[in-house]
């Protein structure tokens, strides 16, 4: 890890699954949602971040990293770098097809790719949350205020003095 010099942003959020809208990306909501999180990512690339690291997971950790890879070819100059902080790696078995070439096609493109684990074990996506928010200045985090893994996450970031933007979803 580079921690001294990179300015690093760790990206959370909800499962698409636990959205209003669901899987359903052509809605005007997720379309919303998609683009505050690529307007606060090209934001903190204005304020310095140069890393960006995404949990892998579908929905929001998903469609960070694409932004994160959209403003990398509109914008070749910034030098930011996507991390994918994967917490195992048979973690795309049951997705489908199309989810799983979305998944692939991003870690193809991505400057660094960290497993947690080999094997999914209760407690590794937290190990990979706090793992980001360990090599992270900033936190962005998609959160609706239900308790689970974002809310835990972003206590820990509080607890480590990161900076920390919330997007409601």
């Amino acid at each position: 890890m580079r921690r001294s010099t990179m300015n690093a942003c760790a990206l959370i959020g909800c499962r698409s699954q636990n959205l209003p809208y669901r899987n359903d990306e052509r809605d005007s909501r997720c379309e919303q949602l998609k683009q505050k999180l690529f307007c606060e990512i090209l934001r903190m690339t204005r304020e310095g971040v140069n890393v960006f690291m995404s949990g892998m997971a579908r929905g929001v950790d998903l469609w960070a990293a694409e932004a994160v890879l959209q403003i990398q070819n509109v914008k070749p100059s910034q030098k930011i770098e996507l991390w994918a902080i994967v917490p195992y790696d048979r973690q795309p078995l049951a997705w489908s097809a199309k989810e799983c070439a979305r998944y692939r096609r991003i870690l193809e493109q991505a400057a660094h790719v960290e497993y947690i684990s080999h094997d999914y074990y209760n407690g590794c996506l937290q190990k990979r949350n706090r793992f980001m928010v360990d090599h992270a200045t900033h936190l962005l985090a998609v959160y609706d205020g239900q308790p689970g893994g974002t809310a835990s996450t972003i206590r820990y970031a509080r607890k480590k003095g990161l900076e920390i933007t919330i997007i409601e979803p």
